[in-house]
């Protein structure tokens, strides 16, 4: 995708989304690198998948998920935890 500029028009019709930003248009241009990056919901999202995005084919697809099933058991004496017991706690020199 070329880069273009972010407008107030494009902003406009991506205002209504939840999660748009509180901010004045010159902020949310300022800080986008539009096409690929915008501070706003993008608005050229739909462009972007066109030219860059494949239709996903359930018979071509090699992509295995599986559930991770195996228990999870932690508690204060297992190795992770005995590594750093007292992450916060400051060690310096008594005095």
């Amino acid at each position: 995708m070329k880069p273009r500029k972010l407008t107030k028009e494009d902003i406009d019709k991506v205002r209504n989304i939840e999660g748009f930003p509180i901010g004045s248009d010159e902020d949310i241009i300022a800080l986008s690198d539009a096409p690929m990056y915008t501070a706003c919901p993008n608005p050229f999202i739909a462009s972007f998948l066109e030219e860059y995005g494949t239709v996903y084919d359930e018979e071509r697809d090699e992509c295995v998920h599986v559930p991770y099933t195996d228990d999870v058991a932690e508690d204060k004496h297992d190795l992770i935890y005995n590594i750093h017991t007292y992450h916060t706690k400051c060690h310096q020199k008594q005095l």
